[in-house]
Parts: structure tokens; C-alpha cells; sequence
């Protein structure tokens, strides 16, 4: 491609896209004309923030002018079948690892650009990596003569495995994780020491996702590869990142650690081995101390915008599609090539395909929700795959409801959700067909999701004007509606231990100056009343305090900001008791706000009978966890000085939509006063959980057993 500028689309607008857009806006013979997005509004969100000219929706509107260039930056299980249709449209490509979910798949698209003589380049950017770059070029030096044997050790947290989005691709098959996730370090071992020639492979730490699916956390893998061996431990789901990798030749080792850019040298000297061993630790500590120099100068020289971004992960992003798109305008073959790509997903298969089990899967068989009555009755209930939605589940299951349950996709469906009494309703909110369709004929409307976005007008659109629909639909059909606010909703930053918060319906006089997700709340709470007044509308809020119990996240944000999963830094000094609230309890109130004649048009506090503080459940969580969790109290002004220097470095990268932080919101954070749930007792029959070992059990060992 001499002579001109390459034309290049981004064919999805999830994460991963913003990397390859600032990457490709620093490339100065590269121009992104076009990105294409089944879900349009992400499209057009990058469009925005990168100035790209057009915006498509559909591939074959794209493909009516097509670009010279496209990077594949959708879900995995998409890669083949969409690289399929550009390179046949005379578009080189540009994938996401993995290259594709099966050998041969991989094999086909190879055998597609050779015959259309276009460039299939794969971005195993790991291989980019700075400190894995410096390796190679030691290795090539003959620092430490021929590489023999390969170490790799990959403990990665998995966010969606914390918070049971088990829709994800990653989660469908046993093997998926590995293309997913192990391509990463494997795209290492190859690089290093070739094509793999058997594997064997040991799984453990088995559990069942959603008491169905199989999911291997642990994978031990020894790999017999063209030229060496590997030992190879992945595992996933742990809370302490780790990335680290050997590689030992006949004259010394060198490891490199991956989180921190730290390379150190294990090298023979002439001197005896006591001696060898000092100067070895000498030479190691001051490497070490000049890459903690260098990490943090860079770190702050970027947030300064002195220097360009240079965090790792965005540096080995950058690098790998700068190396691929100068092969492709020098008209050379990508370092990372189609074979490459293909290889690494065999080194995949050889994994699986060696697997043995260390450990079986634990199996605990569930008993089917029985109801304890039955009803004709039908409620439509919105939030159903989150924390509070899936113990409302069960409670309308053991009262006898049919449910009409709203999901954003039906390609997983969790325990709670699988009974022949539930229909799923799978779209948008945003939708009115759709929901007219579910709300019609239905007793109740239980509504729990929020839909908050990072921008106000985004939480408005689907927050604020969908709950106004779905309160429209339930006047014009006759059905209840039951709205799950917050107590983030009032204001109780100026209030003490001392004061009372009683339920009633006024909310915070001043919600611009509170966060996105509370004014959303506040927004919704007070439409909601205005139409009960206005146009008759049947509804019933419930402001739950800080929501905890089985299959909950023990670091919650109530207690303070987590940092770290062992350090919460709480909002103030901790000391004084919080709302805290079981979910079996707010379920129990949501289940009787459905048919209480009292609560109508009523506004009810959802806390909890059990006192407890900040620094108490963090010390409690840290005992039954056995492990070191700390609660740090801090002083308010310097949360707040905090918060305005991360806001200043935010309007530095011009990101302007960002909200001078708040000192208002932030005083309310600590939740001091004490909340008076009396009225939603007696009106709702309501009985929260008084018993302070039983609120342990459910609040904290419950979910800390997973």
C-alpha cells in the first residue's frame, strides 16, 4: 500500500475497540474511515470520541465501500465467520486473539487470504509486550544460550466470574477459557519455543457454574514443544494478579514478571558460587529498582499528558498494531501471521485434549422451587439476573406467581430463572413494543434494573425515560408497579447517629449534586409520585440501605472504596452503624408491596434490624475469611482533594462530560443516621432478619463459601 494513506474500519465498539482507536490515531499513513456495530449506539459512541466519519450498524452497508483494512474486534466466537466475509470482500484483516475456535477453522481462513492474496494478521499483542520484546533480544544475544524449558504462570482475576455473568462466550464450554484468556501466555510459549507436540494437562479447583456448566479454574499443562518444553499454570478467579515467566537456558534463567515491566538475570560468573549469588542479587536489585523508578515517572508524566500513554497493556496493544499495519504498508508478511495465529489456537487444543482430572466436579443436586400456594396471577419483573432479582425469584416461586423475566440476552440462563413457571422477555428496555407486549395481561411489574451508564444523558435514555414507559404501560393496563429505588435517594450527609430518617417520599432537593447513579433514583422516585397524583398510576417504592447475603460481594461499597479486595477505605471513620439489609429481606418486601393495599402510592426505607458498622463487618469479613482485610478510616476533605485531582486528570485526556466531583455527595456516603422502618413494617407485614449470628451467617460465610 505505498503511496496512500490505509483505509481502516473497526468491525466492533466494546472495550477492546478504544485501544485500537488510539492506536491508530497515532499512525500517521493510517486513516479510520468506519466503525460497524450490530448494537448502534456503541458504534456511534466511538464514533464520537474519535472523530471516525462513518458509522454502520450492519457489515454490509459497510462493505458497500469497503475499506482496505479491518480489524475484527468482536466476541470470539464471531472471529471466523466475520473475517470470512471481509476477506472475501477484498478486505485484509486485522483479528482479535484467538484467531478462531477450532484448527481447521483457522486453516480455512489462512487458505481464503492466500487465495485472495490479502494479509490475515492475528494480535497476540502479549508478544509486544516491552518486557517480553527485551527478553527475546537477551535470548537472541546469547545471554543465557538456547532456551530449554519455558515456565509461565498466569493468576488472572475474572470479573464476570465474580458477578455470575455467565452469558459470557468464555463460560460456554470448558474449552473456551482457554481461547479466551491462556492465548495470552501461550501466545508466549510459542513465540519462544514453536508449534506444541503433546500436551498434558492437569484441571482442578472444578466447579459448576450455575449448577450446570463445567468450568475448570486451574490448568497445570506440561508441553512438549519443536524446540523445548513448557510448564504452563493458568488459573483464573483469584483476587491477586499474577503474570510471570521463566526461561532457562544451559548458562542461566531470566524471568520477567509482566505486571510490572521487572526483568531479572540468574547468569554463571567466574567467581565461587556464594560470590556468584551476590553479585547476581546486586546486579537484580538495581534492575528492579530502575524499573519501579521508571514505572512510576511514566505514570505520572502520562496523567500530566506530558508523555503519551505508556501503561504496559496499552503499550504492547500499540506496538503490535503498529508492527502489522507498517508490514502491510511495506507490502512484508505481519509478525504475527495467520500460521501463527492458528498455531497458538492448536497449542490450545493440545491443552484440552491432555487434560486429566485432579479433582471431580462438586455436584449438589437442587430441589425445585415449589410453591406454597398457586396463582393465576402474572408478573412481569425487570433485574432478574442481578444480586436482589434473583432472590425475588424464589420468593415469587414459592408464592405461586407465573413470571414473565426480563433478560438482556437468553444465551445464559442462572438457576433461579430455569422453572416452567418463568418466560423469559429478552431485548431492551428502551423497547416499547416489547415491553407493552410483557406488561400486558400482568397483575404487578417488579422493576429492579437500573440501567446507569457513564454519562447522564445515556442513564436518562434508559433509566429514567424507560422507567416512565414501563409506569405509562402499567397505568394504560392496569397493573401495579413496584419500583426498587435506594436510600441514595435522600440526603443524610448533615445528619448524625442522633437523627432519624422516617419513609416518606421526598428525595434529595439537590440531585445534580449527587452521583449518576443516585440522581437517576431520585429522578425516577419523583416522576413515579407525580404520576400516582396526576394519572391514578398504582406504585410502591422501596429504598433498600446496603444490600448483603448469599451470593453478594462482601466488599461492598457501602463499607468505603476497595482499592485493593483487603483494604476498604471507609467513608469517614466507620464507627457508626450502617443500613445494612439481607436481600432475602428486600425480597420479602418487594413480594408483599405487590398486593398491599396500604403502600400504595408510599415510599418505604428498607433496612435491617441488625446494627452493625463499617469497622465491624470489615473485622468479622477479615476473621471468617482468615485473611489480612483492613479497614482504614478516612477524612472526608482528602477523599474529596482526591477525587478532584482524578477529575482534573480526566478534563487533562478531554473527557469534559465528567462532573466536578462533589463533597455533598460524598458526605452522605457515610450513612449515619438511623433509618426508621416502621411504617414499611406495618404496612408491608414486614420482618427483616433481628438475629445478629443468623445476619452473619447469610451476610458474610454464606458468600464467601461461593
Amino acid at each position: 500500500m505505498h503511496g496512500r494513506n490505509t483505509r481502516v474500519a473497526l468491525i466492533g465498539a466494546g472495550f477492546i475497540a478504544d485501544h485500537h482507536a488510539t492506536a491508530l490515531r497515532d499512525l500517521p499513513f493510517v486513516e479510520t474511515i468506519a466503525v460497524c456495530d450490530r448494537h448502534r449506539r456503541a458504534a456511534e459512541s466511538l464514533q464520537r470520541r474519535f472523530d471516525i466519519p462513518r458509522c454502520h450498524d450492519d457489515l454490509d452497508e459497510l462493505l458497500a465501500d469497503p475499506p482496505d483494512v479491518a480489524h475484527v474486534l468482536v466476541p470470539a466466537a464471531l472471529h471466523v465467520d466475520l473475517a470470512t466475509r471481509l476477506l472475501s470482500a477484498g478486505v485484509h484483516v486485522f483479528v482479535e486473539k484467538p484467531m478462531g475456535f477450532s484448527v481447521e477453522a483457522c486453516a480455512k481462513l489462512e487458505e481464503l487470504a492466500a487465495a485472495k492474496q490479502l494479509t490475515l494478521g492475528v494480535n497476540h499483542s502479549e508478544c509486544f509486550h516491552p518486557t517480553f520484546v527485551e527478553l527475546r533480544q537477551r535470548i537472541e544475544a546469547g545471554e543465557i544460550g538456547p532456551p530449554q524449558h519455558v515456565m509461565s504462570v498466569t493468576n488472572v482475576p475474572l470479573r464476570q466470574l465474580d458477578a455470575g455473568q455467565f452469558g459470557h462466550w468464555m463460560f460456554q464450554h470448558p474449552q473456551n477459557i482457554l481461547l479466551e484468556l491462556a492465548t495470552h501466555p501461550l501466545s508466549l510459549v510459542h513465540s519462544l519455543l514453536g508449534d506444541a507436540r503433546d500436551a498434558r494437562t492437569r484441571v482442578s479447583n472444578t466447579v459448576l457454574l450455575g449448577g450446570v456448566q463445567e468450568f475448570h479454574k486451574t490448568w497445570q499443562a506440561m508441553i512438549d514443544c519443536e524446540g523445548g518444553h513448557a510448564t504452563v499454570l493458568f488459573a483464573v478467579g483469584s483476587d491477586c494478579l499474577v503474570s510471570r515467566l521463566s526461561v532457562i537456558g544451559p548458562d542461566g534463567v531470566l524471568d520477567v514478571d509482566l505486571t510490572t515491566g521487572a526483568l531479572t538475570r540468574l547468569e554463571k560468573t567466574k567467581w565461587p558460587e556464594f560470590y556468584d549469588l551476590a553479585l547476581n542479587d546486586k546486579h537484580n536489585a538495581r534492575r528492579l529498582r530502575r524499573s519501579g523508578r521508571r514505572n512510576f515517572l511514566d505514570y505520572v508524566l502520562s496523567l500530566l499528558k506530558l508523555k503519551p500513554r505508556s501503561d504496559l497493556f496499552y503499550v504492547s496493544m500499540r506496538d503490535s498494531i503498529k508492527a502489522f499495519h507498517q508490514a502491510l504498508h511495506g507490502n512484508r508478511q505481519p509478525p504475527v501471521t495467520g500460521a501463527e495465529g492458528r498455531a497458538v489456537v492448536s497449542m490450545c487444543e493440545a491443552v484440552w485434549n491432555g487434560k486429566q482430572r485432579a479433582t471431580p466436579p462438586p455436584h449438589v443436586p437442587s430441589e425445585p422451587i415449589r410453591a406454597e400456594t398457586e396463582r393465576d396471577d402474572t408478573v412481569f419483573v425487570t433485574g432478574t439476573t442481578g444480586f436482589i432479582g434473583g432472590h425475588l425469584i424464589e420468593r415469587l416461586l414459592q408464592a405461586g406467581f407465573k413470571i414473565r423475566a426480563f433478560v438482556r440476552s437468553t444465551s445464559y440462563r442462572p438457576p433461579w430463572l430455569r422453572h416452567e413457571r418463568i418466560e423469559l422477555v429478552a431485548g431492551s428496555l428502551t423497547d416499547e413494543a416489547l415491553l407493552e407486549k410483557a406488561v400486558s395481561g400482568c397483575h404487578a411489574v417488579l422493576h429492579l434494573a437500573t440501567g446507569v451508564s457513564d454519562t447522564w444523558d445515556e442513564t436518562k435514555r434508559v433509566s429514567v425515560d424507560g422507567t416512565r414507559m414501563l409506569a405509562d404501560l402499567c397505568t394504560k393496563h392496569g397493573a401495579r408497579l413496584v419500583f426498587t429505588s435506594t436510600i441514595a435517594a435522600l440526603y443524610v450527609g448533615d445528619l448524625g447517629p442522633t437523627d432519624t430518617i422516617l419513609c416518606d417520599g421526598r428525595t434529595d432537593p439537590q440531585p445534580g449534586s449527587r452521583s449518576i447513579y443516585a440522581r437517576a433514583k431520585i429522578a425516577c422516585e419523583d416522576m413515579l409520585l407525580a404520576q400516582h397524583r396526576d394519572q391514578g398510576l398504582a406504585v410502591v417504592i422501596l429504598r433498600p440501605g446496603i444490600v448483603v447475603g448469599p451470593r453478594g460481594d462482601t466488599r461492598h461499597s457501602g463499607l468505603g472504596y476497595w482499592p485493593q479486595d483487603n483494604h476498604c477505605l471507609g467513608w469517614g471513620a466507620g464507627q457508626d452503624p450502617l443500613p445494612f439489609v439481607l436481600a432475602g429481606d428486600v425480597a420479602d418486601a418487594l413480594l408483599a408491596a405487590i398486593d398491599s393495599d396500604a403502600a400504595n402510592g408510599k415510599t418505604y426505607n428498607l433496612v435491617g434490624d441488625v446494627a452493625m458498622s463499617a469497622r465491624d463487618f470489615v473485622a468479622i469479613l477479615a476473621s471468617e475469611s482468615q485473611r489480612q482485610i483492613h479497614f482504614h478510616p478516612q477524612r472526608l476533605w482528602l477523599v474529596q482533594a482526591t477525587d478532584i485531582f482524578k477529575w482534573a486528570v480526566k478534563i487533562a485526556i478531554r473527557k469534559p462530560e465528567n462532573a466536578f466531583p462533589s463533597y455533598r455527595d460524598l458526605k452522605t456516603r457515610a450513612l449515619r443516621a438511623h433509618f426508621d422502618c416502621s411504617l414499611a413494617k406495618e404496612a408491608l407485614n414486614w420482618k427483616p432478619e433481628a438475629d445478629r449470628e443468623h445476619f452473619v451467617e447469610l451476610a458474610i460465610r454464606t458468600p464467601l463459601k461461593g
